[in-house]
């Protein structure tokens, strides 16, 4: 069946990158130390890779005994881009603040396919409801989406602490996210352009979170170009 088919070649993709990321004793010991975990204990597994190697499914690998460590309860997995150059902000204080900004052109003034904006911001907010709820995070959406507002709404947060997570949804390809004008047409922007807004901001933004299609692909990719452009995170 295609359901077995698509497991085989998922476990495969496993097996190889296993061999890569956990060879010989280093795999022994990482299964001997998630076996030992325990109900209280937990375990963040970090890959850390060059760019070129940005588009490796780590996430899939498997352990030789099959295992695959990041389905494992007691464990937590990030990627991060190695960049030498680039530190975290001073963190300030909470509440968590978020910017949400979702391009969404005007059928017509685009080729891609319409987002559904308000199912788009809807999904944000329904992940952080239990929190915003309880006061402990705060989440502001810009109303029309573009490196001109995404400065504006830093630099006037600033008297607040700022926001701590600038959230971009929307198409995406391989150099930009499609934001979009005031009059509803698209808007190409690459990380140059997101970059030198937050930088006009006068802001620090310690995490871009990027919802869009080809954020990391081979060596390049929107995500990619964010980090060595010099966001944090």
């Amino acid at each position: 069946t295609p359901t077995s088919l698509d497991q085989v070649l998922l476990d495969g993709l496993g097996d190889r990158v296993g061999r890569l990321v956990f060879p010989g004793r280093i795999g022994v010991e990482l299964a001997a130390l998630i076996a030992g975990l325990g109900a209280s204990r937990s375990l963040m597994l970090t890959f850390l890779a060059d760019p070129a190697f940005s588009s490796v499914a780590f996430e899939a690998a498997r352990l030789a005994d099959g295992s695959v460590p990041a389905r494992h309860r007691a464990v937590r997995v990030n990627r991060r881009i190695a960049n030498g150059t680039v530190g975290m902000p001073t963190p300030t204080p909470g509440p968590l603040k978020i910017l949400v900004t979702v391009g969404t052109p005007d059928e017509g003034q685009t080729p891609s396919v319409a987002l559904d904006r308000e199912a788009e911001i809807g999904a944000i907010l329904d992940a952080v409801g239990a929190t915003a709820g309880s006061g402990r995070a705060e989440v502001q959406v810009l109303e029309v989406a573009n490196a001109e507002t995404i400065a504006r709404a830093l630099s006037d947060a600033l008297a607040r602490g700022g926001f701590h997570v600038l959230h971009l949804s929307g198409h995406g390809s391989s150099t930009s996210i499609e934001l979009e004008t005031e009059d509803g047409a698209a808007v190409p922007t690459s990380a140059t352009d997101l970059v030198a807004a937050i930088q006009a901001s006068g802001a620090q933004v310690p995490l871009v979170f990027l919802s869009a299609c080809h954020g990391v692909s081979a060596d390049r990719g929107l995500a990619a170009d964010l980090v060595r452009a010099g966001v944090p995170r």
